[in-house]
């Protein structure tokens, strides 16, 4: 795709207005979001600052500088870290735009130093894997103090990985009228962050020819684009004003003396192709029968009703899915909602991920747990069954929606799987969810989904009678400001610019030069609320039509927690294994 001028002069734009810029706020983000989570606080932004990294840029290209004993309370390894490394010299948000590593502890000396010739499970501290972490939970900005990093950190020091935290930018980062994420800023921090590693290589540990990026929900969506634009041209101009390393700017091009590909990609629940997630979900859901979805807190618990109006868009959004799907070319159609080779296949995810799931527990735990969904079945809908070969299958995706229960929880089972969404929920008639990551730096938040534009431009009319003036007001501004005119255009190219399985579609078809990574590994939970567990799938579809390695599952009973995963479809360490050595 073809960068466009508007685009482009919007980032320089905001670069340019840094240097005035009061303060600003970002959230912290969560492990694991909150049922309709609440708006982020603000994050504060100083001015921006031209500053060298810390430690001092002498003592890391001098290799000079020294390590200290981590001491976080979630570690129970013997490790060290460097903190607070600038990974560019543009900094508007000092707060969040610099990385953390920590390094196992046999790899370093007494006196902070590293001991090159030490090895830890077969690695040195040359050799090691870099495991490269974001934390953009929920589209906001990724802090690298975050306890997040607990959660894979000490089996990984063990391993004798190099751990990076890598900060960056996103919706939450805005002051004085100007937002200083819009898209697609957090994945240039991440390249940023990729392209100083490299740019010391030879003096910071770690292999850098083995990065592994990992992420989960919004983070699983910036692993998958840091993973599917390797070297991606259209990047350059924002990388160069980002004052990444290796962007020159010559005789009027851009060009690129450090590559920020990567060799592989840990993608948990990704929320990728964010601007079409609502027809996902509404095509997941449509015969769910919820007329309400549960808000707040478990300190303030309140109940969000649905409107005629919603309903009925949730079931012109399926039908659209249908039309979507078909569109991208992934090898699967949908003949209706409910048949088709990509619905067969999405009933054999589910089937692989039970039988996965009970192939680890005893025989009488798994007889206790497949009576409890047998029992589930009527004469009207049948949903699970066992075959002649002994293995479980689900039959009906509406069957599972309607009696799998929440999260993962068995004594729920034979009730509905609860949803976490409103309708539409992604890009809301509220404006009260990712709409704050696109658009313009000074418009705080815009209507992002083209494709839900189009269904309520089609059904306009059947609407009217449905909707309230509100209502009314919301959807006259989504449909001008996602189907024509320079906004529109903008939003498009603003979106495709995030958009993994976009991008690695038109790779495959010859229309996209990138550079993506070797090895992939999804995996979504059955008992996710927060999206479809499709996204994920239409990811590993677009990776394999690319002929890229990719393992994909879906884990029975997993939640919006990548902690959940368990290891009935192996382990990230495993995976990572199998091609580091």
């Amino acid at each position: 795709m073809k960068k466009s001028i508007f685009l482009l002069m919007i980032a320089l734009a905001v670069l340019a207005s840094c240097a005035t810029t009061d303060s600003v706020t970002v959230a912290e983000p969560e492990i694991v979001e909150e049922v309709l989570e609440a708006e982020p606080e603000a994050v504060i932004i100083e001015e921006t600052v031209e500053e060298e990294p810390s430690p001092d840029i002498f003592q890391l290209t001098t290799g000079s500088y020294q390590l200290k004993k981590a001491e976080q309370d979630y570690l129970t390894v013997d490790c060290y870290e460097l903190q607070g490394v600038r990974y560019t010299s543009k900094v508007t948000v000092p707060e969040l735009q610099y990385l953390n590593m920590w390094i196992p502890g046999g790899y370093v000396n007494e006196d902070g130093s590293i001991d090159w010739e030490a090895e830890v499970n077969g690695y040195t501290a040359a050799t090691a894997p870099i495991v490269f972490r974001n934390i953009f939970a929920g589209w906001r900005s990724s802090d690298p103090e975050s306890r997040e990093n607990s959660i894979k950190l000490n089996q990984l020091m063990e391993a004798g990985y190099i751990y990076v935290a890598c900060g960056g930018r996103s919706r939450d980062a805005v002051g004085d009228g100007i937002s200083y994420g819009k898209a697609p800023t957090p994945v240039v921090d991440l390249k940023s962050g990729v392209r100083f590693l490299r740019a010391n290589s030879d003096v910071l540990p770690g292999d850098t020819d083995k990065i592994i990026s990992i992420g989960g929900s919004g983070a699983g969506q910036m692993s998958a684009a840091l993973g599917a634009t390797g070297n991606m041209s259209e990047y350059y101009p924002y990388l160069y004003e980002n004052g990444a390393e290796g962007i020159e700017l010559v005789d009027g091009e851009y060009v690129s003396t450090i590559d920020d590909n990567i060799l592989a990609a840990q993608c948990y629940f990704p929320i990728t192709d964010l601007d079409n997630a609502d027809l996902a979900y509404a095509w997941q859901r449509m015969n769910s029968g919820e007329t309400m979805v549960p808000g707040g807190n478990m300190m303030n618990p309140f109940d969000i009703y649905l409107t005629d109006f919603q309903l009925e868009l949730q079931q012109d959004e399926a039908e659209a899915y249908v039309q979507y799907l078909n569109s991208l070319g992934l090898g699967l159609e949908l003949e209706t909602t409910r048949s088709g080779s990509y619905y067969d296949a999405i009933l054999g995810n589910l089937s692989s991920a039970l039988n996965a799931y009970v192939a680890e527990l005893s025989m009488a735990e798994e007889d206790a747990y497949i009576s409890l969904l047998m029992a589930t079945n009527t004469p009207e809908l049948t949903w699970i069954v066992r075959d002649s070969s002994g293995l479980y299958r689900i039959t009906d995706l509406d069957g599972f929606i309607l009696n799998s229960g929440s999260q993962g929880d068995p004594e729920t089972i034979g009730t509905v799987f609860v949803r976490n969404k409103e309708i539409p929920g992604f890009d809301t008639l509220g404006l009260s969810a990712e709409n704050d990551a696109f658009g313009p730096a000074d418009i705080p938040a815009v209507h992002y989904s083209a494709t839900v534009g189009k269904v309520l431009a089609d059904n306009y009319e059947k609407y009217l009678g449905l909707m309230t003036e509100e209502e009314k007001a919301s959807v006259d501004l989504w449909i001008s400001q996602t189907q024509e005119g320079e906004l529109a255009d903008f939003l498009a190219e603003q979106t495709y610019l995030v958009n993994p399985m976009e991008i690695l579609l038109a790779a495959s078809r010859g229309e996209q030069e990138t550079e993506p990574a070797e090895h992939w590994r999804i995996r979504s939970g059955t008992a996710d609320e927060h999206t479809a567990f499709t996204i994920g799938y239409n990811l590993a579809l677009a990776l394999q039509a690319n002929g890229i390695d990719t393992s994909y599952h879906l884990v029975w009973t997993m939640t919006h927690n990548e902690m959940q995963e368990g290891t009935s479809t192996g382990t990230f360490l495993k995976w990572t294994e199998s091609f580091c050595r």
